[in-house]
């Protein structure tokens, strides 16, 4: 049990003196600092262990331990059945001196025969249990109000150094998504930007393997674009359907799933993670990628041993998850807009080819007998599909006769001019026989003045006069 320890000051000076001693470590390396604090601790009262240990969920990782005359930094222990859980519950300085008794289960007091045990909780600025300074022995130690004071103290920069680190930590990730940001505005490949997200995230979150999957079908099954860290090939032949599976849950939940113990427990089957059991990962994270209110993918985690995630890595997480999510709308914005520029290209050639086609018809009379209008200005550019249409025509309908009426032309350029001096010839190397009708006097002081000699053309004043010719050769090939 926990009981209130007042005893007379034996040690004030030294404490003094050693929070002095802490007050001048101010090196930048919070490992440092730690080492520091559990030294100072236990040389101070003479004890064989003290620790500074960081909660992760259910779950206490040793971040210092001073353990008869070492330094050391590894260990990681289930919360429950422990004095520090007394600690984190109840926010408050406990001590007791039959530890062993009193805490059973706990394998750690067992192996170094711990009777003695205080634990001083670290609060943050939130109020939250984010770590605990613990002081072992073999036998009691008294302790005394200026103790308690001495230990607080000690918490207290344990939470400094805590918060130091976090904001520096908050501060380099903030900067690499930055810079991940900056990375994907120059990328354009989808898939390219997608692995540079799970290559970062795999990074960040410190996990054994990372990736991404896209929903791939209005069936909502799952095809994974980019990964890290695979030892198999599973993942190439395995889809996941809604609510299956790391990626499925997390898909069909629309949150942040944490999965631990896959494989192992009941309700998370080995046979509905066949990627996870294959690369031996016990311990998953998914976080669905959402753009505006459509889930577009997931972005998974995996760790093949214990893992405890604090509220800092999944924020993490779902931030890469939101530069991934942005990703995978921007592709699909860039290839909704290929295909509708695709179209308009199609749909604008189509409308170009059926202007030329109106500005340039070319229309059957009579057997053989072919009546080409135009109108407007005769440019080259219509010059030239005039003469391509015609000669097309003229050979297709065997023509005898092609009329080309230009009556209503305002204005005709040299080279326009040229190409249908051209066509006219062209048509008479075809066989057929050629009459430009409608040359307004306009037209035709332009034709001069651009060289074009009018005796070269077969001309008819009005459209009339040419279609009387072509009356007379119906008449004529009739009367044969």
């Amino acid at each position: 049990m926990a009981e209130s320890m007042i005893q007379p000051a034996q040690h004030s000076l030294a404490q003094l003196g050693r929070l002095f001693e802490l007050a001048l470590t101010v090196t930048g390396n919070t490992l440092e600092v730690f080492d520091n604090i559990v030294r100072i601790i236990a040389e101070l009262y003479g004890i064989r262990i003290a620790l500074v240990e960081k909660l992760e969920g259910e779950r206490i990782v040793t971040l210092s331990m001073y353990r008869d005359g070492e330094i050391f930094h590894e260990g990681e222990f289930d919360l429950a059945g422990t004095p520090c859980a007394n600690v984190r519950d109840s926010r408050s300085f406990c001590y007791f001196t039959s530890a062993i008794r009193e805490f059973p289960q706990d394998q750690f007091l067992k192996d170094f025969n711990i009777d003695f045990y205080v634990g001083l909780p670290v609060v943050s600025n939130s109020g939250e249990v984010v770590a605990i300074i613990n002081a072992m022995h073999d036998r009691p130690i008294q302790l005394n109000e200026n103790d308690r004071l001495f230990l607080e103290a000690m918490a207290s920069r344990v939470r400094l150094e805590l918060e130091r680190e976090y904001q520096q930590s908050e501060a380099q990730t903030v900067r690499m998504l930055l810079d991940i940001s900056r990375n994907i505005a120059a990328i354009r490949d989808v898939d390219e930007i997608l692995q540079l997200v799970v290559d970062h995230a795999r990074q960040m979150l410190a996990a054994d393997i990372a990736a991404v999957a896209i929903i791939d079908d209005a069936a909502g099954t799952t095809i994974w674009k980019a990964m890290s860290g695979m030892q198999t090939d599973t993942f190439r032949k395995v889809r996941f359907a809604p609510g299956k599976g790391t990626a499925g849950r997390a898909i069909s939940a629309r949150r942040t799933v944490i999965l631990e113990g896959i494989g192992e427990r009941p309700d998370l089957p080995a046979e509905e993670f066949p990627i996870h059991t294959a690369e031996g990962v016990r311990n998953g994270m998914g976080v669905p990628l959402i753009t505006g209110n459509r889930v577009v993918g997931v972005l998974i985690a995996g760790y093949r041993g214990e893992r405890t995630w604090t509220e800092q890595q999944i924020r993490y997480a779902e931030a890469m998850g939101a530069q991934a999510a942005v990703a995978i709308e921007n592709a699909r914005l860039f290839t909704d807009i290929a295909v509708a520029n695709q179209r308009l290209t199609e749909a604008d050639r189509a409308k170009s080819e059926m202007i030329a086609e109106l500005s340039t018809p070319v229309i059957p009379i009579w057997e053989r007998v072919l009546l080409a209008p135009i109108i407007g200005t005769l440019t080259t550019a219509r010059a030239e599909t005039l003469t391509d249409t015609l000669l097309v025509r003229a050979a297709e309908d065997a023509a005898e006769l092609i009329i080309i009426d230009i009556t209503g032309v305002r204005g005709v350029d040299a080279e326009a001019a040229a190409h249908l001096r051209n066509t006219v010839s062209a048509v008479q190397i075809l066989g057929a026989r050629c009459i430009v009708t409608g040359i307004r006097p306009a037209v035709a002081r332009m034709l001069v003045q651009l060289g074009i000699d009018l005796k070269e053309l077969e001309t008819c004043r009005k459209l009339s006069d040419a279609l009387a010719v072509a009356l007379e050769m119906k008449d004529q090939k009739s009367s044969r």
